[in-house]
């Protein structure tokens, strides 16, 4: 399983919030116009969702454990059976060359841990 993102799509419905995530103190879209999970392996027990896989960012590579839940098998209303799960994990941005901060008053702005999620519905193939 491979989930790419256009980094420009960033989206917090706060437009100057957004403008600023799209910088170069951020993600920096004009170089770096996707960033890409790639799932190297999973493990489902009961309804419980381990996915394993390298995050990049910024052409940053780094491993990732994303936990989540089996969301179930249902078709679709043209009868296809779909699949569906999702998953969280955190990261530490600075790993991704994210590590522009700004101290107010002796305390960071932004904190350093992302959370990141991954909702993924797939049909079965015929």
């Amino acid at each position: 399983m491979t989930v790419k993102v256009q980094t420009a799509s960033l989206n917090t419905g706060n437009a100057y919030r957004d403008a600023d995530l799209r910088s170069d103190r951020f993600f920096a879209v004009t170089r770096y116009p996707t960033m890409k999970f790639e799932g190297t392996g999973f493990v489902v027990t009961d309804s419980a969702l381990t996915v394993n896989g390298i995050l990049t960012i910024k052409e940053h590579s780094k491993p990732v454990a994303l936990t989540g839940q089996y969301r179930g098998i249902a078709k679709d209303a043209e009868g296809h059976e779909r699949i569906a799960f999702e998953a969280t994990g955190a990261v530490d941005r600075r790993d991704f060359d994210i590590s522009w901060n700004e101290t107010v008053a002796g305390t960071k702005m932004i904190g350093d841990t992302v959370q990141i999620t991954i909702a993924l519905e797939a049909v079965r193939a015929n």
